[in-house]
């Protein structure tokens, strides 16, 4: 939007100024210099009647920089309320952390992603069956708000992170979470096979 703010408008803009000036020079020269020939179109000292008088011109010349300058001053506006926007975006983002390694309590295997910092909302799972069921899927559900501090437990089907071979890493599991304001983001679980350890990918921002 920022490119095409400032590399179209200006330039659509000088266009259409300098089409409408040809239009009515065109006219001036073709039209009256020649139907009405006592104009002498060009005939020294210009006559005002064709070209206008300084005032006329002065007046197009300012309004031509006042645009120009109340699309700098918008654009500027602009920019400086995305720039706000955005930090009071990330000021609100909720980070996560994950366990890399598997626990085990009296409900099975799991690990953790743990809510670092910020509020979030709508934190929901989605299972990619690439690893043969290695996640407990009945044990899946959305978790409406998370506070600070707050651990979802993932349940899996085995105490041993699974290996592929020949992968860097793999892809898993994916969760969908919410800031305070409704922005959606999704991440991904993958396994880092040269540490045989889980990580996270790095967030990705939906409704954009």
């Amino acid at each position: 939007m920022k490119k095409f703010g400032y590399f179209v408008f200006l330039p659509i803009c000088t266009l259409l100024i300098g089409f409408f000036s040809g239009i009515a020079f065109v006219n001036n020269w073709l039209v009256i210099n020649k139907v009405i020939p006592d104009y002498k179109m060009f005939q020294t000292p210009l006559n005002a009647d064709v070209w206008g008088t300084v005032s006329d011109w002065t007046i197009v010349i300012v309004t031509i920089f006042s645009g120009a300058l109340i699309w700098n001053t918008l654009k500027a506006q602009i920019d400086s309320n995305k720039i706000s926007q955005n930090n009071y975006r990330l000021s609100i983002f909720p980070n996560f952390t994950i366990s890399e390694e598997i626990y085990k309590d009296s409900d099975g295997n799991y690990f953790t992603v743990t809510l670092n910092n910020n509020k979030a909302l709508n934190f929901i799972l989605y299972e990619d069956t690439s690893l043969n069921r290695f996640i407990n899927t009945k044990k899946i559900i959305p978790i409406l708000h998370l506070n600070v501090g707050n651990a979802v437990k993932i349940y899996c089907n085995s105490n041993e992170i699974p290996k592929i071979n020949g992968a860097l890493q793999t892809n898993f599991i994916t969760f969908s979470f919410e800031d305070i304001t409704g922005n959606k983001y999704e991440q991904n679980i993958f396994i880092h096979h040269s540490h045989d350890s889980l990580a996270l990918s790095t967030p990705k921002l939906q409704n954009i």
